[in-house]
């Protein structure tokens, strides 16, 4: 692809070279020296390096007598230039040219060719006019050779052959590293870099912008487009219990062991509960922790918080008592119900303790009255989930209703194709992916099927547990995901019922077995969604059609509604497609902080700039990601 780069850029560019301090001032070195610190500049930034070596074509023609000798004596010199921190347009000249005078000295040295391996960017600028040919005035055009080397997957060529300073820049890229679309951007990327270092040569280079304007409204605007969700008429996802149940009052919501209980049912059993939480001195916004087992009466109990407006706080029963002992001191939960195989003696001293037995005893004493729900605000507090702690002290990330229904309502109307799934309630009730497994299973009007005691540590058992009971949906972290096809495949055993996996936690792999998996299972889709704790699941990519065609390593996809992703440098601005950079999340999903944390919340949750909106934020997640 060609550029024009116009007099006036080409008159601005030798005016820089000519300054005191270049290493080779002026003309055509000089020129030179400064797009070859453009492409240092460049692919620097694109494989998040810092030592970059650029191969520059050097005649070897030193002496008048060399300049008749017929033949080609040019070699290319390897120009490694070290980048540092600090470094600008001068001082990356300098580099350069240091760089180049020394190689051009190990040639005339006798230092032999480098090896075609030796650097995989090239710039060339051939110092050859040739606008006159016997006597005839011509117009001489550079034509493309039609094939490259198959070492470089850069090549850059500067070309003035007929002397009227109008300079036309040549970027050619390897087909099957850069599609057209960024081939394109390649180039108008190191015009754009060019100005900037003209602009502002005294400038740190990492502080140029590479962005074209095209390039920033494309990463910005267009990787951001989502189809568009409607509002959900609700805040609080235990609404969607209240409508299904109005709706279908009879349709199974919940199935454990043989036994269901319709939405009727679970509707009332949640409403009875909620009325004895608040007579408990529940209030809308106070921690609820529930220290439970999945079971029944312990999704009757979640779905109760949630109805008095309580902050769900989830205890795993297995994790050890110094850590339930820090989260229940650091969120300060009004009550803890506690399932009745959990032991309260390893919890802190007094924390007031509620037996899920006696919620589910008092309930039924409570009189029956409208369904319970609590109004809720956007901003407040959905539920607590703590972060491992690999760090330190683990963080209480405080995730807003906002965020929760965005994503339930989503995955009820744009994430699945199922109507009335059987989901199987898989996930531990302390990971948060548990809250979009069961609410988006009962907000479709599904049956959320229990996963008996000791399944998920037990892929023969969950795949007879996955066929006996027709599972169609199934959320499940990678490792497991894997585990369970190589069973699969080891007993050819496959469950026919199973339409929608969903996987996230951990970089997913597209592996002979997990192929072979979904190959044996007609039209079961496989879904990679991605999200840390403080934000949920923001981004999802979905595997369909033949797992033939599924790529190895997936994408984590695109960003769901209402949710923004940048990927971002050090100085927090944008980079263009390709590059790597780190990885923010902006819109509803952010969470509002971590818990009791001011300073930590600070330094992770930042001022959003790119939505325009007065106080938004953006969280930064560390994950590098091109």
């Amino acid at each position: 692809m060609t550029w024009a780069l116009g007099q006036e850029r080409i008159v601005a560019i030798e005016r820089l070279a000519a300054e005191p301090g270049t290493i080779l001032p002026g003309g055509k070195m000089g020129r030179t020296q400064l797009f070859t610190a453009a492409l240092v500049t460049l692919t620097a930034q694109y494989g998040g390096v810092r030592e970059v070596t650029v191969g520059v074509p050097f005649h070897r023609r030193l002496t008048p007598a060399d300049q008749d000798i017929p033949g080609l004596l040019m070699e290319v010199i390897p120009v490694h230039v070290s980048l540092e921190k600090g470094d600008t347009t001068r001082t990356l000249l300098q580099k350069v040219g240091q760089a180049y005078a020394e190689g051009m000295l190990g040639v005339v040295r006798g230092g032999g060719s480098f090896p075609p391996h030796a650097f995989e960017v090239l710039f060339n600028d051939p110092a050859v006019r040739m606008n006159r040919f016997a006597g005839f005035r011509v117009r001489p055009r550079w034509l493309h050779p039609g094939a490259g080397d198959g070492y470089r997957y850069l090549l850059a060529q500067l070309d003035d052959f007929a002397g009227t300073g109008h300079a036309m820049l040549h970027v050619d890229a390897r087909t099957d590293l850069f599609d057209e679309a960024r081939h394109r951007l390649v180039g108008e990327q190191v015009v754009h870099l060019l100005d900037q270092m003209l602009a502002r040569p005294e400038d740190r280079i990492d502080e140029l912008d590479l962005m074209p304007s095209r390039e920033r409204e494309r990463v910005l605007i267009q990787f951001n487009r989502t189809p568009p969700l409607p509002a959900p008429p609700f805040l609080n996802v235990a609404a969607l219990v209240t409508r299904v149940a109005d709706r279908d009052p009879h349709t199974p919501a919940l199935w454990y062991q043989g036994t269901g209980w319709t939405y009727a049912e679970l509707e009332h059993g949640a409403n009875q509960m909620a009325r004895c939480l608040k007579r408990r001195g529940v209030r809308p916004g106070t921690p609820v922790a529930l220290l439970a087992r999945p079971s029944p009466s312990a999704m009757m109990a979640l779905l109760a918080i949630f109805k008095a407006g309580a902050t769900y706080l989830p205890l795993d029963p297995g994790y050890p008592a110094r850590r339930l002992a820090y989260m229940i001191d650091d969120a300060r939960p009004v009550l803890v119900v506690t399932g009745p195989e959990e032991n309260v003696g390893d919890l802190p001293p007094g924390v007031r303790v509620l037996p899920i037995d006696e919620l589910a005893a008092g309930a039924v004493t409570e009189p029956v009255t409208p369904p319970v729900l609590a109004e809720v605000r956007p901003d407040d507090t959905a539920y607590l989930i703590y972060t491992s702690g690999s760090t330190g002290h683990p963080k209480g990330v405080a995730m807003p209703h906002r965020a929760l229904t965005n994503l339930v309502w989503w995955q009820i109307n744009q994430a699945t194709r199922l109507r009335r799934p059987r989901t199987l309630q898989y996930t531990p009730l302390s990971f948060d992916v548990s809250l979009q497994e069961i609410f988006a299973c009962w907000g479709a009007g599904g049956t959320l099927v229990l996963a008996p005691p000791g399944l998920r540590h037990d892929p023969t058992a969950t795949l007879a547990y996955l066929d006996r009971e027709r599972i169609e949906q199934m959320f499940i972290i990678y490792t497991p995901l894997r585990k369970l096809a190589e069973t699969a495949v080891r007993l050819g055993r496959y469950p026919g019922a199973l339409r929608e996996v969903i996987t996230c936690g951990e970089p997913v792999r597209i592996h002979p077995p997990l192929r072979t998996f979904f190959e044996q299972i007609s039209g079961c889709t496989l879904q990679n969604q991605y999200g840390p704790s403080e934000t949920h699941i923001v981004t999802w990519y979905e595997l369909d059609g033949p797992p033939a065609a599924w790529p190895e390593w997936p994408s984590i996809g695109r960003p769901i509604p209402n949710t923004h992703m940048y990927v971002l440098d050090e100085h927090r601005r944008p980079v263009p497609t390709g590059m790597q950079g780190e990885l923010y999340v902006g819109g509803e999903a952010v969470a509002t902080g971590y818990l009791n944390r001011p300073e930590i919340t600070k330094e992770r949750f930042v001022p959003d700039p790119f939505t325009g909106k007065p106080g938004a934020t953006m969280y930064k997640t560390g994950d590098m990601v091109r």
